[in-house]
């Protein structure tokens, strides 16, 4: 249901044999004319979809988060957000997780300091160029 936006089922405890269990919020009824919709661009199941679909294959194509790298937390530069530098033989793979609610920045020097010179965003595979700041969002 994630894939094709789904929310969450308010009722889940209405359902009998649910009540003792609040898994059930995150398994609402498979709606399936919003499954087909995944195909379409032009509605939100569609373009939810795809940026998920886009989202695995990166992953998947990123050895660097095979268990058999080890994980490093540089120092943080701010509580909320969380990096991870992982060293491959193929080079380093920064992970920025930003674990507050709103949007965060990040200081772009540091990635001179990790060593990331010419770093690229495998997400969108641009370059990352910290802004007039000096900092990377």
């Amino acid at each position: 249901g994630d894939e094709i936006a789904t929310v969450n089922d308010p009722e889940w405890a209405t359902e009998p044999g649910h009540d003792s269990d609040n898994r059930w919020a995150h398994r609402p009824r498979m709606d399936w004319a919003r499954a087909e919709q995944r195909h379409e661009l032009h509605h939100v199941e569609g373009r939810l979809f795809l940026g998920l679909r886009h989202l695995i294959e990166v992953r998947a194509g990123l050895p660097h988060l095979e268990s058999s790298v080890a994980a490093e937390i540089p120092r943080l530069s701010d509580p909320g957000i969380l990096p991870v530098l992982r060293r491959h033989p193929l080079g380093p793979l920064l992970e920025l997780f930003n674990v507050t609610d709103g949007w965060r920045a990040w200081p772009g020097w540091r990635l001179d300091e990790l060593g990331l010179v010419g770093a690229r965003d495998a997400i969108s595979g641009n370059h990352i160029h910290p802004g007039p700041d000096g900092n990377i969002w």
